[in-house]
């Protein structure tokens, strides 16, 4: 699926940049303000903990060990895998 191109047109494109693969993390860490990790399946979420430890607000699927990383409401938002549009 090319990510780019479902976000074309709408109102997120001056708010989200897709980096795709990168090796200053650390780098891109810093400046962002939250980490948003959409996963339908994962059991290592590395991309979370990295943002935990940068300090930065996480939002997530509930998707495999998630869960054991973020608790919603305490340390990040957690969302219904597949669900966009929840509240």
């Amino acid at each position: 699926m090319n990510i780019g191109f479902h976000h074309r047109g709408s109102d997120v494109n001056e708010n989200i940049v897709f980096f795709g693969s990168r090796w200053d993390v650390p780098a891109l860490l810093r400046l962002s303000n939250i980490v948003v990790l959409a996963s339908l399946q994962d059991m290592h979420p590395y991309t979370l903990m990295e943002a935990q430890v940068a300090g930065k607000a996480c939002v997530t699927s509930v998707a495999g060990g998630i869960p054991e990383v973020v608790q919603h409401g305490e340390t990040g938002l957690i969302f219904k895998t597949g669900n966009s549009v929840q509240r």
